[in-house]
């Protein structure tokens, strides 16, 4: 799951399924709050248009049907409704209240890590989705790691654990009976982590197209700070450094920190102007 937290309100399921038809964002619904939620980067949307190209093909002839995260699962146990980013049910399709846009009895979900969602898709989400009966198998996918990592269903209390680690890798799905080697599901982009390579250190701006790969090791004070971020995992901050990359050059301070990297303009305008964020992968 690709998505923060922007705002929590309260109210009733009935309420909260009354804004839905009329938002033009999507929001989950727990037990009487309801979550609004941001969209996702560009490398997990990747991830699931890979793995819904593969899936679906490798599903033709089942009597199986795949499902993006524009469809709403209903977890009546939990009094919860979620948009998973992946779902696939076998057989016929259960409706929750008679609405075609919920169901309630998929066989396998998928979800894409990301550092402000993660914990909750292995903890409180998991928990959720074990509440269905119908639910035979739960897939987590790195966007930092080539890693995918697969919970099937052996009993009411038992799930076994597998994961796999690398493109040459294979996962099986044994909810489907069928396999996909996760250099399938990563293609079009590349995974580079600081174990991989120490002195990439990709620059991508948010407003400023013309420095996207701008390598910010390539200067001692960067380097510096790089090295006590990431020494630390705690945020380092560099001296005042020229912003060289604006038409008229402005002094400056990197904020690092092991994956973010955010420019502060000093002097005058708008400091926002000039935000930034630094990936240590290829291709951010």
């Amino acid at each position: 799951m690709e998505r923060a937290l922007l705002q929590r309100q309260v109210c009733s399921k009935e309420e909260y399924l009354k804004l839905e038809e009329h938002n033009e964002y999507k929001s989950e619904f727990h037990d009487g709050e309801i979550f609004d939620m941001a969209g996702g980067s560009y490398k997990h949307s990747a991830i699931i248009s890979n793995l819904h190209r593969r899936i679906g093909n490798l599903l033709d002839g089942k009597d199986c049907m795949l499902f993006d995260s524009n469809l709403k699962l209903a977890i009546p146990k939990h009094n919860s409704f979620v948009y998973p980013d992946m779902m696939v049910v076998c057989g016929k399709i259960e409706f929750y209240a008679n609405q075609n846009d919920i169901i309630l009895n998929p066989v396998l979900i998928v979800e894409v890590l990301s550092p402000s969602t993660e914990s909750f898709d292995r903890g409180g989400k998991f928990e959720y989705y074990r509440a269905l009966a119908s639910l035979a198998e739960y897939v987590l996918v790195s966007q930092k790691e080539y890693i995918v990592e697969t919970y099937f269903k052996q009993n009411e209390k038992t799930w076994l654990y597998s994961v796999a680690k690398g493109l040459e890798e294979s996962i099986v799905l044994q909810s489907l009976s069928i396999g996909i080697v996760l250099k399938e599901m990563f293609e079009q982009f590349t995974l580079v982590t600081l174990q991989d390579n120490h002195d990439i250190f990709a620059l991508s701006f948010i407003n400023n197209q013309q420095v996207v790969g701008y390598d910010i090791n390539s200067e001692p004070i960067r380097q510096s700070a790089i090295e006590r971020a990431r020494a630390s995992n705690r945020m380092a901050v560099t001296s005042p450094i020229l912003l060289v990359q604006e038409q008229k050059k402005r002094v400056g301070l990197l904020e690092l920190l092991t994956f973010v990297a955010i420019i502060v303009a000093l002097g005058c305008g708008d400091p926002r102007g000039i935000s930034a964020s630094l990936s240590l992968r290829i291709g951010d």
